[in-house]
């Protein structure tokens, strides 16, 4: 009784940490994660690897690598996109998440105004390594930690089906999305007896570009917000990004957690990202060490396409 007293504990402990999604500050290279309405969303084919190390310096950091793959479709008339992506929290809880979206593009009064919605299908699967957890009846006052305290019956993992779903409009310059990732509220328990619905993540964003008129224009200017809300979680993310020609530079707010340098550069068809966002919690920077994050991606313009949203977004 006491040791499911105590794994219920641990497991409602974890269970309010790995209800809250990862997610990323560079936006732009992770847009699969945000919106799947922006698979396809610049009219090219993208491919990106981003990786990030959250709080490096603490016992309990999160780790998370993300692969995606997005691409306009004129046979289609919108966007494909697959992501799979594979989150580490403190050593113990592991997240594998594979995905595939489409988002049909409608375009009305003249190419002026596209709307985009969009349906996601994922399936995930989370772990626990309980050789990483200590109880006290392992515990021998002479040997130390040496009894077996799980039974075989205990399970290691849970697996789901997951449905989201988005939708994006561009008018001219200015931009805005909703998505509702986990719309079924999957089940993802893993001690037996008990239920662990997957809270659904809604989020908003919004932004406008000023500048990069034309594929001549050298300069622009991209304000823009994020808002997210899953469960009891909360994130406002104001920022801006400013490019010139090959490089970019963004600054963001994420509320009482951190502010998020980023920068990019553009060689031909290869973009490198990097990320900084300094902690201004109660946990303090130099307890945590931060955030890093780096991003590998390739892009092929798709001439057909016409471009799609590529000056529309800043992307």
């Amino acid at each position: 009784m006491k040791l499911k007293l105590a794994l219920l504990i641990i497991i409602a402990g974890a269970s309010n940490i790995l209800a809250q999604d990862p997610h990323f500050s560079q936006w732009h290279s992770s847009k699969l994660t945000l919106n799947p309405s922006l698979a396809g969303a610049n009219g090219c084919m993208n491919a990106d690897v981003t990786y990030r190390d959250q709080w490096p310096k603490l016992s309990g950091y999160y780790k998370t690598t993300l692969v995606s793959w997005d691409q306009y479709f004129k046979k289609l008339h919108g966007g494909m996109g697959a992501y799979f992506m594979y989150d580490e929290a403190g050593g113990k809880f592991f997240t594998s998440r594979a995905a595939i979206a489409y988002a049909p593009v409608f375009k009305l009064l003249n190419e002026k105004l596209f709307i985009v919605p969009s349906v996601e299908f994922a399936f995930q699967e989370k772990k626990i390594d309980w050789s990483s957890l200590t109880f006290g009846d392992q515990i021998d006052p002479k040997r130390g930690f040496v009894y077996n305290t799980l039974p075989d019956t205990y399970k290691t993992k849970s697996d789901i089906f997951d449905l989201s779903t988005g939708l994006l409009i561009v008018a001219n310059h200015f931009y805005a999305g909703f998505s509702a990732y986990h719309i079924t509220k999957p089940d993802e328990a893993i001690l037996q007896g008990t239920h662990n619905r997957l809270p659904t993540r809604f989020t908003f964003h919004a932004g406008y570009t000023f500048g990069g008129n034309d594929s001549s224009s050298k300069f622009s200017v991209t304000p823009g917000i994020i808002y997210v809300i899953q469960q009891d979680f909360r994130i406002t993310l104001p920022g801006i990004k400013a490019c010139y020609r090959n490089f970019s530079l963004s600054f963001a707010y994420r509320n009482e957690d951190a502010f998020i340098v980023a920068t990019s550069f553009r060689l031909k068809w290869i973009n490198l990202g990097y990320s900084y966002d300094y902690t201004v919690s109660k946990l303090y920077n130099s307890s945590t060490g931060g955030t890093h994050e780096i991003h590998l991606g390739v892009s092929f313009k798709n001439k057909r396409a016409n471009g799609l949203f590529l000056k529309n977004m800043g992307l």
